[in-house]
């Protein structure tokens, strides 16, 4: 029976990888083709590679491949707070395996690979000018599915270990050799916090919040908390043509404001962003609101270190579901627009907003016309001002959040003069031009 089986599990995967190296002879040939059509015109045709589709292996790739036992139950071991894997006896037996079919398959190479209680995710790569790699590859995965299940079938278990089919994902970059890298590393602790009694990665949808504007579809998963009316929130939308000179400057003055409790909110996808996000992940106790469109599957599909963020439950991934196309510039100025107003409630800044729409109404069209941003940062000083000479006890944390020295004995009037006078020199430093 065993024979039987072993010849018919063979059968199977010869069969689906002779199917497999047909579709990619005509897929390259077809990628190819798109690629010389689209060549001086800024076609991305031949970019984005998935199921074999479109790709010469022959150049080498690194492939992101998950099985899943089948039934798929928790029959190789368990998961265990904060995220620790306890492999079974059977576990380790298939863990053991991973290296020695890998050994019995060079020049492929398992880069890094998970064994969970229900399924498996294998990093493998494949050298350049390998012969027939396609072929290789469906060597190596059927020797593991195959010899998994039989070993397993010697100590009592029926029918095979794996189900018939694989998931495979070609990474392109090193980017995201690394980012399935760390989803590797991750999956652990994403499995333990995916099942935790609270669930910080529990998706909610529609979002509620007050912060929130309601005429738009939210969705959120981490710590909901953070839209809580109490809460401070500080917003950063920082351009790409902002100098990296800068990039220090202001990444400091956003842990400044972090280390005095306000959650930095931003969609983190522009250089400075991206910086910024990283040093907020490495801060303890910093609080991040990451918004996006669409995004929730990153929820079970981390890219970064997400995972820790959720667990810590200083992380909320925030997202607007409703903006039909993700990739227009008009709705991440939107989302931009709704990350500020959250913010503004904090320190009377939408005084400062409302002032330069006026300033900018009344230089539309003129040859001195001055930028909402602009007009934004000028007349922030001002208002933080006027904050301080209505006693309003929102300015101390705003005065916290940039280093402000406040003395024994300073009002609230002389905090917003401080305060103010910070901003002025900060918009010195970064080289905004002044009313003069």
């Amino acid at each position: 029976m065993q024979s039987q089986y072993k010849q018919s599990q063979s059968c199977r995967e010869g069969q689906r990888q002779e199917a497999y190296v047909r579709s990619t002879t005509q897929s390259c040939r077809e990628g190819q083709r798109s690629a010389t059509r689209g060549s001086g015109s800024g076609s991305k045709t031949a970019g984005h590679f998935r199921r074999y589709h479109g790709y010469d292996y022959s150049r080498g790739a690194c492939l992101f491949l998950s099985f899943n036992v089948e039934p798929k139950e928790d029959i190789l071991g368990r998961v265990e707070a904060p995220g620790t894997l306890v492999h079974n006896e059977w576990g380790r037996l298939v863990e053991a395996k991973v290296a020695e079919i890998a050994a019995r398959h060079a020049p492929l190479r398992v880069m890094k690979h998970v064994i969970m209680p229900n399924h498996a995710h294998l990093l493998v790569r494949i050298p350049p000018r390998m012969e027939n790699p396609l072929v290789a590859l469906g060597a190596f995965v059927s020797a593991f599915k195959q010899s998994t299940s039989m070993l397993l079938q010697y100590r009592g278990r029926t029918g095979p270990l794996w189900q018939e089919r694989y998931h495979d994902f070609i990474c392109v970059s090193a980017e995201s050799i690394d980012a399935a890298g760390t989803y590797i590393d991750n999956n652990p602790r994403k499995r333990w916090l995916l099942s935790a009694p609270d669930h910080p990665m529990r998706v909610l949808e529609p979002l509620d919040a007050p912060r929130l504007p309601p005429d738009i579809w939210w969705a959120g998963a981490g710590a909901t908390e953070l839209l809580a009316p109490e809460a401070h929130v500080a917003s950063f939308r920082l351009s790409r043509s902002l100098p990296e000179s800068q990039y220090k400057t202001v990444v400091d003055c956003a842990l400044r404001a972090a280390e005095q409790g306000f959650a930095i909110a931003s969609t983190f996808i522009s250089p400075c962003e991206r910086l910024l996000f990283d040093a907020l992940c490495a801060t303890p106790g910093a609080r991040i609101i990451k918004a996006g469109h669409k995004i929730l599957g990153h929820v079970y599909r981390p890219t970064g270190g997400e995972p820790p963020l959720f667990a810590e439950k200083r992380y909320l991934l925030l997202s607007r579901q409703s903006e039909p196309d993700q990739s227009r510039r008009a709705g991440w100025l939107d989302l931009n627009a709704n990350l500020a107003a959250m913010a503004f409630s904090d320190s009377f800044v939408h005084f400062g907003h409302a002032m330069a729409e006026s300033i900018g109404a009344k230089c539309e069209g003129s040859e001195g016309h001055i930028s909402h941003g602009l007009c934004c940062a000028l007349g922030t000083p001002a208002i933080m001002e006027y904050v301080g000479d209505l006693c309003d006890d929102r300015i101390v944390p705003v005065a916290k959040a940039l280093g402000v020295e406040i003395c024994e004995g300073d009002d609230y009037p002389a905090i917003g003069a401080k305060v103010g006078d910070c901003i002025r020199a900060l918009i010195r430093e970064v080289g905004i031009p002044s009313f003069e």
